[in-house]
């Protein structure tokens, strides 16, 4: 890395750092992504739970009713 950084122009150590921010970014994008796919699964597994409890205590009202 020190030879490159000493025989590289300027620009092309500009360029690589650019490339390594991009890059960097886009790592951070798709993190993001996943947090958020993760906690929306969460969510909807969360629902579903309710809506089975909910579902099972009307069967037991149902069923102690009769």
């Amino acid at each position: 890395m020190r030879d490159t950084a000493r025989t590289a122009p300027v620009s092309d150590i500009i360029n690589i750092s650019r490339g390594f921010e991009r890059m960097e970014q886009k790592l951070m994008h798709v993190e993001a992504g996943t947090l958020a796919y993760q906690a929306a699964d969460k969510l909807t597994n969360w629902s579903r739970q309710q809506e089975v409890q909910e579902e099972l205590a009307r069967l037991k009202s149902a069923k102690q009713s009769s």
